[in-house]
């Protein structure tokens, strides 16, 4: 309960644009919960899936990857392909790939 109410007001923050006060909250809820119920556990992808919608935020999207397709991992294994969770995810899996690739695209000199 105590990660849950952790992971609450790091959703707080999250909404007030206080990013770095979520993810200290959010990383401290993620390694409570990993205690607790290990790391194959679909409220531990919770965790890590938030902590991605964070860094996604911010414009990290690689970080946001990352983290993404552990989330995807995890929620495969635990709910199947089929399940709404798995499946929202990995939306967010491809719109953290788009963001890195239309970032990639810009940085690319112009040739005339």
């Amino acid at each position: 309960e105590y990660a849950t109410n952790i992971n609450n007001l790091s959703t707080v923050y999250q909404v007030q644009g206080k990013y770095a006060e979520a993810i200290t909250l959010n990383k401290e809820a993620l390694e409570i919960t990993k205690k607790i119920i290990g790391t194959n556990h679909p409220e531990y992808a919770v965790r890590v899936a938030n902590l991605s919608r964070l860094y996604y935020e911010q414009h990290k999207y690689r970080e946001a990857l990352s983290l993404a397709n552990e989330a995807y991992k995890i929620y495969l294994k635990t709910l199947g392909a089929n399940h709404p969770t798995t499946k929202n995810i990995l939306e967010g899996l491809q719109m953290c790939k788009a963001k890195i690739k239309e970032k990639a695209s810009l940085l690319v000199p112009y040739k005339s």
